[in-house]
């Protein structure tokens, strides 16, 4: 599945061009709002209207639509900011040092960051599984805990979740790995942020190779949308050369350097070139298998309505990206007698 206009479309706003090809009509301009809203990036691609001359603008009617989708990325962002320093402050003043992940640091990566698309709260709390827990026990609801997160109920209008570790990998050797340079990466002295915006992130060099863990857990797991990949190439597009050698070398260690390869393919294609060119070459038979899952799957698999579940993706991408897919299994046997013992289900 390829839709031309819709490529188009993303490289307007992203800068890559100036026009589509073709003027799209009313009906097309419906479909691509459509299109924009299953993949979670209508916010970010409403910057097109700004750039597009006249004769290629949708009526007033489909740019009132637009500007609605903008208007809420917009608001989302400020409550996801206030959110963010309000859940930072009450976790700082119990003696931690939280690190809000992907979402409203990644989002000022982008050229405007009030337009990403927002999802829930991401924070990582040091300290460990068992102190965290301990400390957030009768003090707000908990809910799902896992090996990495727990679900914690501190808002009513925001969700969060609660990282003990940022993120894992299934293979074990790979993931000890894994998070030994997360450690490293979450040293104050690596963070970024701070009394402005009201929060601390990581730097670009953490984002980028937590990026490549996050969408390949999706990509097995239910599909990955095109606010993901974009998260990705602003990520990229951050790196200086020393960040995209230490990128480039931490993913082959990891064996994450084939989806980097898929990723920089995606971005040719959808962007115009990938954000950190240098880093990865593109690999355009893993790039077109991707794209093509994006496209069908919308965000998170929302919009995917093809048959076979997790068992057709998981022959699906096997030979992409084997390491993964085949450790999936193992590790999600072991993960539900963990659960089970800890009295977690």
């Amino acid at each position: 599945m390829s839709d031309p206009q819709f490529f188009q479309l993303v490289q307007v706003a992203v800068g890559a061009r100036e026009a589509f090809d073709e003027a799209p009509s009313e009906e097309q301009w419906t479909q691509l709002l459509e299109t924009a809203k299953e993949q979670s990036v209508a916010g970010v691609l409403s910057r097109a209207l700004e750039v597009l001359s006249d004769g290629q603008l949708p009526s007033r009617d489909q740019v009132r639509l637009w500007m609605v989708e903008r208007t809420k990325a917009v608001r989302r962002n400020a409550l996801m900011d206030q959110r963010a320093r309000e859940l930072t402050e009450r976790l700082v003043s119990e003696g931690f040092r939280p690190v809000i992940l992907k979402g409203q640091g990644v989002a000022r990566l982008y050229p405007d960051p009030t337009l990403r698309q927002s999802g829930d709260i991401d924070i990582y709390v040091p300290g460990g599984r068992e102190a965290v827990l301990s400390a957030l026990k009768g003090r707000v609801p908990l809910r799902r805990p896992v090996y990495h997160h727990i679900e914690a109920r501190f808002f009513d209008d925001v969700e969060v979740e609660v990282h003990y570790l940022p993120a894992f990998l299934y293979r074990p050797s790979r993931n000890r790995k894994l998070q030994a340079f997360f450690e490293a990466q979450l040293q104050p002295g690596n963070l970024s942020g701070g009394e402005e915006p009201g929060f601390r992130y990581p730097g670009p060099v953490f984002d980028a190779v937590f990026s490549l863990v996050h969408i390949c857990k999706h990509i097995i797991n239910e599909g990955v949308g095109l606010r993901q990949v974009m998260d990705h190439h602003y990520i990229m597009k951050a790196l200086d050369p020393a960040g995209c050698d230490e990128v480039r070398r931490v993913a082959c260690s990891l064996g994450l350097d084939h989806l980097g390869g898929a990723l920089a393919d995606v971005e040719t294609r959808l962007f115009g070139a990938p954000g950190c060119p240098e880093a990865f070459l593109p690999d355009p038979r893993r790039g077109a298998r991707l794209l093509e899952d994006i496209l069908l799957s919308g965000n998170f698999g929302h919009a995917d309505t093809r048959s076979g579940g997790l068992a057709a993706r998981f022959f699906r991408f096997l030979g992409d990206y084997p390491s993964e897919v085949l450790w999936s299994p193992l590790w999600k046997s072991w993960h539900w007698v963990w659960r089970k013992c800890k009295g977690y289900l």
